[in-house]
């Protein structure tokens, strides 16, 4: 599914299979009387994976990562914020340059994208 924010840019949720790594440490999750209330139409609330992925895929086959909590918060601090990827998980090679340049250095050093 796709959302346009205000600014005309284009966010695609990404299944709960791409997004373990920004889920909170502790799971299951009671829901919040009016999960994500910000987005139209609301995805379902899954207990195991509160946190919803977005990414905008940028224009040299990179892109950037945001994560909505249940309140309808972003997530912006701390190692399971959203990040930028150096590869945009499409396709065999974005997957795979995703892997290499965004994913393994992160398992190393969680802070790597931390300026």
């Amino acid at each position: 599914k796709q959302y346009k924010d205000e600014r005309g840019l284009v966010w695609v949720l990404q299944p709960n299979a791409n997004n373990i790594f920004h889920q909170p440490d502790i799971t299951p999750v009671p829901p919040v009387s009016v999960p994500y209330p910000n987005i139209t139409p609301p995805p379902e609330y899954d207990q195991d994976y509160p946190n919803l992925k977005f990414l905008s895929p940028g224009p040299k086959g990179d892109s950037y990562e945001a994560i909505l909590q249940p309140d309808g918060t972003l997530l912006t601090t701390g190692a399971k914020q959203g990040t930028y990827n150096y590869g945009n998980p499409e396709g065999f090679w974005g997957y795979t340059k995703h892997t290499l340049l965004d994913v393994i250095p992160h398992l190393f050093n969680s802070n790597y994208h931390v300026n």
